[in-house]
C-alpha cells in the first residue's frame, strides 16, 4: 500500500486526502446522536424556511409544523447527496484517470457505496439514530454524480490545454 501511495502523483495524493477529510466529516456528523444531529438540520432548515416562506406565522400551526418538517427532511437528504457527491468527485480524481466509463470510476463508485454502508451501519450504534437503506441509495447516487462531475472537468481541462485524458 506504501508503494502505491509513493508512485501516485501529487495532485491525485492530494484528492485521496480530501477523499479521507470528507470521509472522516462523514464520520463525525454520523456520530452525532439524534438531538445533535436534529438540531443541526433544523437550524439550517429554519433558515430556509424564513427565507422562502417569510408569511410562515401567519399560518395555521399545523401547516408551520408541516412545512418545517418537509424542509428539514429535504435539507438532511440533500446533506446525504451533497457530502457524497463531493466524495465521489474527489475519489475519482485520487483514484480515476478523468473518464466516467473506466474501471476507476467503477472502482471510486464502489468505494462509496461501501463507505455509505459502512456509515449507515455506524448510525445504528449511535443513540437515537438508524441506518437506513435508502441513505445508501441517496449516497451512491450523489457520489455518482460527483463522479460525472469529476469527469466532465477533467473533459473540459483536457480540451482547454489540449491535452489528451490519460489512458
Amino acid at each position: 500500500m506504501a508503494e502505491y501511495f509513493n508512485n501516485l502523483t501529487l495532485m491525485r495524493k492530494i484528492f485521496l486526502l480530501l477523499s479521507l477529510s470528507v470521509m472522516i466529516t462523514i464520520f463525525l456528523f454520523s456520530n452525532e446522536n439524534s438531538a445533535q444531529s436534529s438540531m443541526t438540520s433544523k437550524g439550517i432548515a429554519n433558515y430556509i424556511v424564513s427565507v422562502f416562506f417569510p408569511d410562515l406565522e401567519s399560518r395555521t400551526l399545523t401547516e408551520q409544523k408541516e412545512i418545517i418538517g418537509t424542509v428539514t427532511h429535504i435539507v438532511r437528504k440533500l446533506a446525504h447527496f451533497s457530502i457524497y457527491a463531493l466524495l465521489g468527485f474527489f475519489m475519482c480524481l485520487g483514484v480515476g484517470k478523468g473518464r466516467f466509463l473506466s474501471l476507476n470510476s467503477v472502482i471510486s463508485l464502489d468505494l462509496c457505496f461501501l463507505y455509505a454502508c459502512t456509515d449507515e451501519m455506524h448510525q445504528l450504534f449511535v443513540a437515537g439514530r438508524s441506518g437506513e437503506f435508502r441513505d445508501i441509495i441517496i449516497d451512491t447516487l450523489g457520489s455518482c454524480v460527483g463522479i460525472i462531475i469529476s469527469a466532465l472537468i477533467c473533459r473540459l481541462f483536457c480540451r482547454i490545454f489540449k491535452k489528451e485524458l490519460p489512458q
